[in-house]
């Protein structure tokens, strides 16, 4: 399954628009490239906020901000790509899904190192 979907994003991000690619250029991912990590971000740090202001663990209130900065790329490849025939609608999620995956594990290793007592309480 992992093997198909990295296909599918590689044939997206590298073959032209003749092919299936979205046909994007140096220039637009490093136009789109800030605006995606600073979202990014601040959907890991909101969730965060929301979910202390809202009295929740620590550990629901991560659950939450993993879910919300991992957005539904494949989905939005599709309405973009296949339902709108737009590949510039594509673009953004195209970018966006190169480095939240990885973010989020970064956004993780943080989140425990700076809660770890909390966590352990958590469990316990």
């Amino acid at each position: 399954m992992i093997i198909l979907l990295a296909t599918v994003y590689l044939i997206k991000f590298f073959a032209g628009e003749q092919l299936g690619g979205t046909g994007i250029t140096a220039a637009e991912v490093w136009t789109i490239l800030p605006y995606a990590l600073i979202f990014n971000v601040a959907c890991f740090v909101f969730s965060i906020i929301i979910g202390k202001v809202s009295h929740l663990s620590i550990r629901d209130a991560f659950t939450i901000a993993i879910e919300v900065s991992l957005h539904n790329t494949t989905l939005a490849l599709l309405i973009g790509g296949t339902l709108l025939n737009n590949q510039d609608l594509v673009k953004p999620a195209l970018i966006y899904s190169m480095f939240s995956f990885w973010s989020a594990v970064l956004f993780s290793l943080i989140t425990i190192w700076l809660y770890k007592d909390q966590l352990k309480k958590e469990t316990n």
